[in-house]
């Protein structure tokens, strides 16, 4: 099982989009206003089922 530690990859990443990353968790490969968009730009990268997250304009910790 792979484990990555992305918390760098989203600190740096785009604002107020969804982003696009290859499998391994190791490099945006994509950004979007909307899912499909940030799909779509990784699938031109070669990136076929990337893994999508939104990365709000601030992130703020929060405990549940």
């Amino acid at each position: 099982m792979h484990s990555a530690d992305i918390s760098e990859l989203v600190r740096n990443a785009p604002r107020n989009c969804w982003i696009a990353f290859k499998d391994e968790e190791t490099e945006v490969v994509g950004r979007g206003k909307t899912v499909d968009s940030a799909i779509d730009a990784a699938n031109k990268r070669g990136i076929e089922k990337p893994i999508l997250l939104w990365s709000p304009e601030e992130w703020i910790p929060t405990v549940y």
